[in-house]
């Protein structure tokens, strides 16, 4: 009986957590002693260390909606943050763990435009109005800058305010794909997906978009970098055989590491990919097709101890930790 009321107590605080900061354990308010002198009291204070998770959905719709999700001990808690018509999706936090940034079509019905929100789902604020398709947007480390992809005829990367102004494209020379990029937890370098060698592989630049690296040099296709919040290492997702895995490698793209390698037994063939980073940098969640659907997943920084967060009729993907903070 107490372990069933103890467990209904953690999921009534992990939803009301789901309004809240993210991040700092939640301690129950002591128990006020009784006025019986001999009668001995127990108080109990659970701690409940909270997780939050964004991704990508059409678990309720024939549409893509974004959800906020709380990872709990006892399971998920799970919240639906837009509802409209239109397809929403490519969430991701802003550094206070405020806003998101996200792609929509809601006010065009081909093209897709970047838009933030509160996190509960309010203040809409509409950032771009393109000719083309903007989509993947990411916060800078400061949250005063945005950085996402348009596509106008080719894929470019493009940076601007987290207003919307000062837009500006970094790879306007480029005829080939450029796309896909995050930031370094300093602000200071932009890391990226190209194809402007033949095909697609991992880059990293200036955030001005000077000084074009080449991390990669597989003769497969890498792609959806992201930088570890330590900014020692770079997760990413390298297809062999047609399906996509996650690898990890330093920052200078040396020690490429593969660290999905799962064997399916329900589909022909699983995709393991869209990896991204907890902010201790001991975790990683990713988006998955190894048990026939595209769920969410985490696993810690080797690849070790994967585990299934979501399970849900419907496609889930385009995970996002709340990282800068």
């Amino acid at each position: 009986m107490h372990r069933r009321l103890l467990r209904s107590a953690l999921l009534l605080v992990a939803v009301i957590l789901l309004g809240l900061e993210i991040g700092h354990g939640v301690e129950a308010a002591p128990r006020t002693p009784s006025a019986r002198p001999r009668l001995r009291t127990r108080t109990i204070r659970p701690m409940i260390t909270v997780r939050k998770f964004l991704f990508t959905s059409n678990r309720d719709a024939d549409k893509q909606d974004i959800y906020l999700a709380a990872q709990l001990t006892e399971g998920l808690v799970i919240q639906r943050l837009t509802t409209h018509p239109a397809n929403d999706n490519s969430p991701s936090w802003s550094p206070d763990g405020q806003r998101i940034v996200f792609k929509s079509n809601r006010d065009d019905t081909y093209d897709g435009d970047i838009y933030t929100m509160k996190v509960d789902g309010t203040d809409l604020q509409r950032l771009t109005i393109a000719g083309g398709i903007d989509w993947y947007p990411r916060w800078s480390p400061k949250g005063d800058r945005i950085v996402w992809e348009r596509w106008t005829g080719k894929m470019d990367v493009w940076v601007m305010d987290a207003d919307g102004s000062n837009k500006q494209n970094l790879t306007p020379d480029q005829p080939a794909f450029d796309g896909l990029a995050d930031w370094s937890p300093d602000g200071e370098h932009i890391v990226f997906t190209s194809a402007r060698d033949g095909h697609r592989q991992i880059y990293r630049m200036n955030a001005d978009g000077s000084n074009v690296v080449r991390l990669t040099n597989s003769q497969t296709t890498d792609g959806w970098p992201a930088w570890s919040p330590d900014g020692t290492r770079i997760a990413f997702t390298r297809e062999t055989d047609d399906y996509p895995d996650v690898y990890v490698m330093k920052s200078d793209g040396t020690g490429v590491t593969k660290i999905t390698n799962y064997t399916c037994s329900k589909v022909p063939g699983c995709s393991d990919g869209h990896p991204r980073w907890s902010a201790s940098g001991k975790t990683i969640i990713f988006a998955s097709t190894r048990d026939a659907d595209w769920d969410i997943y985490v696993m810690d920084a080797d690849g070790s101890n994967c585990k299934r967060l979501t399970d849900a009729p419907g496609k889930d993907w385009e995970p996002d930790y709340l990282i800068f903070r």
